[in-house]
């Protein structure tokens, strides 16, 4: 109540009889929400002298003023809000707050047409909860991540992500040095030393060399049977045959090939369960397989998740960030996540890349990446996020085929696990990916910088938001949330598909 007050003595009364049969934290949502804002944020209140000193004479309790502290709260209200869901379900949360207001409505109605009825003397004797102290947090800051940088950027993020389910209550906000610079607010203590040990232990992860052996075997059982369809296929289209002619040629020699390619490859998907690090890469070398495929590892992903239960939500959020079964293209193949910029160039694939990097991760590359200055002293590996890894012809120095890739892979593996901050949803224009925004067929990438602790569920929620993308909302949403700096990049398409490289250009401030 004190965090979020109201100057409406009746509401005030109302809160204190819900406070005796409900938590503190289902109170302030209650009182949060109960005029239809803070879900998950809340919009600040100008009418009624909203920011004027009132008096609650039933407590004999005076308050020196109800002003709007949004950017505070908004530091928490989402916090509060996904909590409350997650402790009552969708439903059990509308339920208990649609009473709430209904009741809200009820008592306004009846003061206002003077039939309101004293509020019993027990009401009095009871103590409205005073507001919790804030848990303490101790600062540590990631020296060597650039906010400006996109891959440094999701870096950050994955960082959060890893530490909330190391260290619940750990929270990020970004301070300006020589750069903006990503601070963790820790619940406890901790040194560098100390947090780069507990990530490590936490992402990296090997696989059992038989499983891997047999998966392998499969793998090549599969290419060998798919080259034996495509070949097949040549053939019948180097006939010029057409017609009906056509077609029985390929139902004789191709259709039997097929059937046994796509036999070859259930096959090997099979064998992938277990021979990677992490059940949500056992989709594939990349993400757009077809949409009964996708269908499918959803499925396994949501069988697991009902027998591991929420422990086993962060690696099931995944599922939704690769993509969605819901949108495919005209090849019935997904429309992957906007973030898969690597899709078999060069004989790299992005899921692929990702198992590779959690079997081969250091605790000496998550270092260098988290506290130092990049040096990109690794060979390859890299999701092509950093605006280094593009590297035309055009605009470098020499010969870029001549070149060693280099990357920051610490860099690379931490930014993969804040890919469940974007999920991919279905939209009327197709599969969308949240912080992304097309506009006259350029793709964009938007983020801000907050200068306010934001934990998880705040953060998942601020992409979400369409004022990020309008430059007319932009400077309402700075002041809503404390975010001084709006950063952007452009996705481009280097050549021509298959073998066309995607990439992200240098960041500028919008």
């Amino acid at each position: 109540v004190h965090q979020y007050p109201s100057g409406a003595r009746h509401e005030l009364l109302s809160y204190a009889i819900v406070a005796t049969q409900s938590s503190d934290e289902d109170l302030l949502h209650l009182i949060a929400t109960h005029h239809g804002s803070a879900r998950p944020f809340a919009h600040s209140v100008e009418e009624n002298d909203a920011a004027r000193p009132f008096r609650v004479k039933e407590f004999n309790t005076d308050y020196p003023s109800s002003r709007q502290e949004i950017a505070t709260w908004n530091a928490e209200l989402p916090e509060l809000f996904w909590r409350t869901v997650r402790k009552y379900g969708w439903w059990g949360s509308a339920y208990r707050e649609a009473v709430f207001r209904l009741a809200d409505q009820a008592q306004s109605g009846a003061e206002q047409d003077g039939d309101a009825k004293p509020f019993p003397s027990a009401v009095a004797k009871i103590e409205l909860p005073t507001a919790a102290p804030k848990p303490k947090s101790y600062p540590l800051a990631l020296t060597g991540l650039d906010g400006s940088n996109p891959l440094a950027f999701l870096a950050a993020l994955g960082t959060l992500r890893l530490c909330c389910e190391l260290f619940p209550g750990a929270s990020l906000r970004w301070q300006l040095t020589n750069c903006w610079q990503p601070v963790l607010e820790l619940p406890s203590e901790m040194t560098p030393d100390e947090l780069l040990a507990i990530l490590y232990s936490r992402i990296h992860r090997t696989v059992d060399p038989d499983a891997d052996n047999r998966s392998d075997h499969c793998d090549k059982a599969y290419r060998t049977r798919k080259k034996d369809t495509e070949k097949a296929l040549k053939s019948v289209k180097e006939r010029k045959l057409r017609g009906n002619e056509r077609d029985v040629a390929i139902a004789i020699e191709v259709t039997p090939l097929r059937i046994a390619e796509l036999a070859a490859r259930c096959k090997w998907l099979e064998s992938l369960e277990s021979s990677v690090p992490a059940s949500f890469l056992s989709l594939g070398k990349s993400i757009a397989v077809t949409a009964k495929e996708f269908a499918t590892f959803a499925l396994r992903t949501y069988e697991r998740l009902q027998i591991a239960g929420y422990i086993g939500r962060p690696d099931a959020d995944f599922t939704s960030a690769f993509g969605c079964e819901a949108c495919f293209d005209r090849n019935e193949r997904v429309i992957p996540t906007e973030f898969q910029l690597i899709t078999g160039s060069g004989h790299q694939y992005f899921l692929e890349t990702f198992g590779t990097l959690m079997q081969t991760i250091t605790i000496d590359q998550l270092r260098r990446s988290l506290f130092n200055v990049w040096t990109y002293q690794d060979l390859r590996l890299s999701f092509r996020w950093d605006p280094l890894d593009d590297r035309r012809y055009a605009i470098s120095w020499g010969d870029p085929s001549s070149s060693e890739v280099r990357t920051e892979h610490g860099a690379n593996l931490l930014a993969a696990f804040a890919l469940p901050f974007f999920p991919v949803v279905p939209t009327e224009r197709g599969a969308r990916t949240t912080g992304f925004v097309v506009d006259s067929d350029e793709t964009f990438l938007t983020w801000p910088i907050w200068s306010e602790s934001y934990g998880p569920d705040t953060t998942r929620s601020l992409f979400q938001l369409d004022e990020l993308h309008s430059a007319k909302s932009r400077a309402s949403l700075k002041r809503r949330f404390a975010i001084p700096v709006i950063f952007q990049v452009r996705k481009i398409e280097v050549g021509k598909p298959p073998l066309s490289k995607l990439n992200l250009c240098p960041a500028v401030t919008v």
